[in-house]
């Protein structure tokens, strides 16, 4: 369906041991930049329920993140809930993610992509989000609109360049910023084909 890029996400994230006994809100909260969870629930236009004794109060997702381990969540709040609207129709979303080893690797760069399009397959609306290469899941604006209103075979090549030039990378024992760059843009392109490829129908 739809909302497979979110098990998609979370297929890839550390060990089997792991996954089972971690939550989908602790991969929130924790506010890590290279979590899995945040750039393919930030394409769903998800949103996080914030709730303290004073009452309840609910968060974009693609707002809740303030910095490395810093999110909007006060110290008397615990996240409840995680919401995902209903997907429109001609939908299709995809995540893609780059580790440097298999079972408990976190993610060097990783893209998530939503797309809407019409019956010919121009694109309606785009949602690109980027993952471990910026101090917070990253939305790439200009991809977007680079994408919309367009078909995708003559769009793909700026769609991509924007998405790398979006991109905000450091060099580290992973690998280094320009790497990362690299990455972003081989992932972007993959994740934007599946995308479109799931909201024509045409799945995986």
């Amino acid at each position: 369906g739809p909302f497979g890029v979110i098990a998609e996400a979370a297929r890839g994230m550390a060990a089997a041991q792991i996954r089972n006994i971690a939550t989908v809100g602790g991969n929130i909260a924790g506010a890590v930049p290279c979590a899995d969870l945040p750039p393919a629930l930030g394409v769903l236009d998800a949103s996080v329920v914030l709730w303290s004794a004073s009452g309840s109060r609910t968060v974009p997702v693609c707002s809740f993140f303030l910095g490395p381990r810093r999110t909007g969540r006060r110290e008397d709040e615990i996240l409840t809930e995680v919401l995902v609207p209903p997907a429109p129709e001609r939908f299709g979303a995809a995540y893609e993610r780059f580790a440097l080893r298999e079972g408990n690797a976190i993610a060097v760069a990783s893209v998530a992509i939503s797309l809407t399009v019409d019956r010919s397959g121009v694109i309606g609306a785009a949602r690109v989000m980027l993952g471990a290469v910026a101090p917070v899941p990253k939305r790439a604006m200009e991809a977007e609109s680079r994408l919309t209103g367009c078909e995708l075979d003559g769009a793909i090549g700026a769609a991509v360049e924007a998405a790398m030039a979006a991109a905000e990378p450091i060099s580290d024992v992973r690998g280094s910023a320009e790497y990362r760059r690299e990455l972003v843009g081989v992932l972007a392109e993959r994740a934007l084909r599946a995308a479109h490829r799931r909201a024509m129908g045409r799945t995986p």
